[in-house]
């Protein structure tokens, strides 16, 4: 998640890419203007046919001719790429000339209506046009220089004061004032373009990284079908071994019941040896029938059976039990018992499961002429069992591993050659699952300790 927020970070407008989609926006403007300019310059000789009656022939005539100029501009400029900004300064250019003529050619009494006339066009031209207020400013000083030089050429005989007095000053004022106008334009287009490639470089990014998860959340759904078939191929196989497992414990069971029928005929220790094989061979069928609870794999918890059970009594079992194979290693199991019986509400099999895997692993993973207690005790509401191994401590960090990752444990530094199972975990899932709790020490210190608490029944 911290990668995909990473990558849609703002994103970084270039200066050429930015005065390229001014230009491209500012274009659009300026063709509206020429189009316009084409469409009604022609009939501002209604003025001059009004205004004029001797000139307007030959101004329609000029008039025209500039129409045309700006036509061939506009279209070669578009044809070669030139700069949106000729077919403006053409039009103001000679818009400027004309009115420079007319203003100082008509009657005094019809000057003021030409003045307002090209004041008119320079506002609006200003009001709509897409480029910087330096462009304004030079056609506002060349008109201003041209009509001043044309008074001072065509009418010497009257003081230049006349120029101002007959319009001039107005016109002066417009074009000069409506010259800022095109500088809030030009910003205001500047940064709403910027907002607009922002806006746009901002979705194609999130539209890369929505094409990337939708393949990555494929891949995932291709995993997943994956497990699934893997699952299915797991379950079908326990199913098949679970049951030939069954079939086998089956006969082994019904053989031993032949067995135990025939006790009065055995020995005591044969007797004993198969109550051993019963116990334990039942114990296996109700494990079967568990892991054959296709329901209960799949679900979140196991179907516990819970009843009342003597957790002294099933300890002591399994220390007997274990005796031979600590036996063999030269280990002695040290049994701090309560003489008394502890009753706890737990499931019998999978409760003597929890004590058989710690007891059993501590006994295989413990170095040889070594002393394993087995201590048992209650408060008012739980029972407590603790295993202590004074002997080699395996290390807190292999500890966590072991019971928390479901990881095997290399013992190096012990001469067995065994490897830690699933065994301590299992019995971690087990107490927990049961509302029990299991916590586990390994330091040189106190050696290796677990402690298992069941409340009371």
């Amino acid at each position: 998640m911290n990668a995909v927020a990473s990558s849609v970070g703002p994103p970084v407008i270039s200066s050429a890419e930015l005065s390229r989609e001014v230009s491209h926006q500012a274009s659009y403007g300026t063709t509206t203007i020429v189009w316009v300019f084409l469409s009604v310059y022609p009939f501002f000789s209604i003025f001059d046919y009004v205004f004029a009656e001797t000139l307007w022939q030959p101004f329609l005539l000029i008039r025209l001719i500039t129409v045309l100029l700006v036509y061939m501009t506009y279209r070669v400029g578009r044809a070669y790429n030139w700069s949106y900004r000729w077919p403006l300064h053409l039009i103001l250019a000679s818009v400027s000339l004309t009115y420079a003529l007319l203003c100082n050619l008509v009657d005094f009494g019809a000057i003021s209506t030409y003045f307002l006339t090209l004041s008119a066009i320079f506002l609006l031209i200003n009001a709509t046009v897409y480029w910087k207020a330096f462009n304004s400013y030079l056609h506002a000083a060349f008109a201003i220089v041209v009509q001043l030089l044309c008074f001072y050429l065509v009418n010497q005989r009257y003081p230049i004061l006349t120029f101002f007095q007959e319009g001039g000053i107005v016109f002066m004022v417009i074009a000069i004032c409506s010259a800022y106008i095109p500088r809030a334009r030009f910003l205001s287009l500047g940064r709403e373009i910027r907002l607009q490639l922002t806006a746009q470089h901002t979705n194609d990014k999130l539209q890369d990284l929505n094409e990337e998860l939708i393949g990555k959340n494929q891949l995932i759904l291709d995993k997943n079908a994956q497990l699934k078939r893997l699952n299915d191929q797991k379950n079908d196989f326990i199913s098949i071994a679970g049951h030939d497992l069954k079939n086998l414990v089956g006969t082994i069971r019904l053989s031993v019941g032949e067995l135990q029928a025939e006790g009065a005929a055995m020995s005591p220790d044969q007797q004993e040896y198969i109550g051993f094989i019963s116990d334990a061979s039942g114990r296996i069928q109700y494990l079967l029938n568990k892991l054959l609870d296709v329901k209960e794999i799949e679900g979140i918890e196991i179907a516990f059976t819970y009843e009342q059970v003597d957790l002294n009594r099933i300890i002591n079992r399994i220390a007997n039990d274990l005796t031979d194979a600590a036996t063999r290693k030269d280990i002695q199991l040290l049994l701090n018992m309560l003489p008394t019986s502890i009753i706890v509400q737990v499931d019998q099999v999978f409760a003597r499961q929890i004590f058989e895997n710690l007891i059993a692993n501590a006994i295989r993973f413990s170095q040889p002429a070594n002393t394993l207690t087995l201590h048992t005790d209650a408060t008012d509401t739980r029972f407590v069992f603790e295993l202590i191994d004074q002997g080699q401590t395996i290390g807190q960090a292999q500890m966590d591993r072991l019971f928390n990752k479901l990881d095997e444990l290399s013992h190096t530094t012990v001469s067995s050659p065994d490897r830690a199972g699933l065994g301590l975990s299992i019995a971690l899932r087990l107490t927990e699952a049961m509302h029990g709790t299991l916590t586990y020490a390994s330091n040189p210190r106190i050696g290796n300790r677990y402690r298992v608490e069941f409340p009371l029944a």
